[in-house]
């Protein structure tokens, strides 16, 4: 589990990777207080690329 509370930005960079980590380890990941703005972003990114 992964919990962003309290966290109120994070940077693209980091978005990138934790998406890109997501989708390549075969685990279940469960994310609490999601930062949206930017992982929202990014995923759309990453899906549009593969």
């Amino acid at each position: 589990m992964i919990d962003f509370d309290n966290v109120e930005f994070i940077s693209r960079a980091f978005a990138q990777e934790h998406i890109y980590q997501k989708h390549k380890v075969c685990i279940n990941l469960i994310e609490k207080n999601m930062v949206e703005n930017m992982l929202n972003i990014v995923e759309e990114d990453y899906v549009e690329i593969f």
